[in-house]
C-alpha cells in the first residue's frame, strides 16, 4: 500500500517541481519537452561533463539563451525549446575552461583549440559517399568548402584517394559508426561533427537529404564549411552570422566566412592579432542583436543587464539606472514564479527580484 501511495505523490512532486523552474510551451508535452532540453544542456556542455563545471539548470538555460541570442529569462520557454530543435553541428557549444558558473560574463567573440596542425598544407580524401548526390558532385562541394578558408589563410588542401594516409577523412555513416564515440540521431537535429587537430575525421549523418544549390534539404556545403572549422581547430561561435555558429541556417546563395571566422584562422596559422577573449567595456552589449530587442528594455532587468548600450543606462563607461525591485506584491510576485511565469517580460518587468533578472 505504501508503494502506491508513494507513486503517485513523487509524480505529483516531480511535476510541481517542473512547474517552478520550467514555462509550459503551448502545444507541446512539458515532460517530453524538459527531458529533452536536459539531454540537449549536457550535450552541448551547458550543464558541464566535469566536476568543477557549471550543473545549476537555471544557468545552464541562461548560457544557451545568450549564446543564442534569446531573451535571458533562466525558463525553459518555448522560444529556447524551438531553438533546441533547430538543425545543428554535434559539437559542443561551451569550453570547458569557460567561466560558466557566471552567465554574465561574456562569451568569446570565436574559440580555438588548444592544439592546431603542425603544417599548412593538409591532405584529404574521402572514406566514402553520401546517397544523395554523385561522387563527383560530392567531390566539387567539399572542394569550394576547403577553399572558402584557403582563400582567406594560407592554408592548402588536396583531395588524395589514399583515404588511410589522408590528414582529413571525410564519411557519410549513420547511427552508431565505426569507433567514433558520438553516434548520430537520424534526420533531423545534429547534422555533421568533426574533431580538432590532429584527428581529422569529418562525418555527416548520411539519414540527412543533402542537397546542393537549392533551398530543399540541408545544404552540403554550408554544413562541410562549418565542420572544417573544427577539423582546423575553429570552435563554435556565438555570432549569428559566423560559418561556426552551432545552428543550421539553411541555404545560402551568399556563403561566406564572417570577420570572425577569419579571424580565428588567422590566429591559429596566420599573424592574426585579434585575440579570442578580447573584452569588450563594461557598458557594451552582451549581446550581438541587442537591437531587435530594444522594445523589451523597460520591461526587462535582464535587456538592461545585457544590452546597457541599447537600454541607454550607461553613464561615465558605467551601468547605471538598473533597478532591482518588485513593482507587484512579493505574494503576487511568487505566484508568478511558481506558475513559472518569469519568462514572460512583462512579469519579469514587473517582478524584478524575485525572478532573479538582476
Amino acid at each position: 500500500m505504501a508503494t502506491k501511495w508513494c507513486l503517485p505523490f513523487l509524480l505529483f512532486a516531480l511535476l510541481a517541481l517542473c512547474a517552478r523552474s520550467y514555462a509550459k510551451p503551448k502545444t507541446l508535452n512539458s515532460f517530453k519537452e524538459l527531458i529533452f532540453a536536459q539531454h540537449y544542456l549536457e550535450e552541448f556542455h551547458y550543464l558541464s561533463p566535469i566536476k568543477s563545471g557549471n550543473h545549476d539548470w537555471r544557468t545552464a538555460i541562461e548560457l544557451f539563451q545568450r549564446y543564442m541570442h534569446l531573451p535571458v529569462t533562466g525558463q525553459l520557454d518555448e522560444a529556447s525549446i524551438k531553438k533546441m530543435h533547430q538543425k545543428r553541428c554535434g559539437f559542443p557549444d561551451i569550453e570547458e575552461d569557460e567561466d560558466t558558473k557566471h552567465p554574465s560574463s561574456r562569451f568569446k567573440r570565436y574559440a580555438v583549440a588548444p592544439t592546431k596542425w603542425n603544417k599548412t598544407s593538409l591532405t584529404y580524401a574521402f572514406e566514402n559517399y553520401g546517397d544523395d548526390m554523385t561522387s563527383a558532385t560530392q567531390e566539387n562541394i567539399l572542394a569550394r568548402a576547403f577553399s572558402m578558408w584557403s582563400d582567406n589563410s594560407n592554408l592548402t588542401f588536396t583531395l588524395v584517394s589514399d583515404a588511410s594516409n589522408a590528414d582529413i577523412k571525410i564519411a557519410f555513416v549513420t547511427g552508431t559508426h565505426s569507433n567514433c564515440i558520438y553516434p548520430f540521431d537520424g534526420q533531423g537535429s545534429v547534422l555533421a561533427h568533426a574533431f580538432f587537430p590532429t584527428d581529422g575525421s569529418l562525418h555527416f549523418d548520411d539519414d540527412e537529404d543533402f542537397t546542393d544549390g537549392v533551398a530543399t534539404g540541408t545544404n552540403l556545403l554550408a554544413v562541410a564549411v562549418h565542420e572544417i572549422g573544427h577539423i582546423l581547430g575553429v570552435g563554435h561561435s556565438s555570432e549569428t552570422n559566423s560559418v561556426m555558429n552551432p545552428n543550421y541556417s539553411g541555404y545560402d546563395p551568399n556563403l561566406a566566412l564572417h570577420a570572425d571566422d577569419i579571424n580565428a584562422v588567422s590566429y591559429l596559422y596566420g599573424d592574426g592579432t585579434v585575440m579570442p577573449d578580447a573584452t569588450p567595456s563594461a557598458c557594451s552589449d552582451q549581446l550581438a542583436d541587442c537591437i531587435s530587442y530594444q522594445h523589451l528594455c523597460d520591461a526587462s532587468a535582464s535587456m538592461k543587464k545585457y544590452c546597457p548600450n541599447t537600454c541607454g543606462v550607461c553613464s561615465g563607461g558605467q551601468v547605471v539606472n538598473v533597478s532591482c525591485n518588485d513593482e507587484k506584491s512579493s505574494s503576487t510576485c511568487k505566484s508568478y514564479k511558481a506558475l513559472g511565469m518569469c519568462s514572460n517580460s512583462y512579469v519579469l518587468g514587473w517582478c524584478q527580484s524575485t525572478c532573479g533578472a538582476c
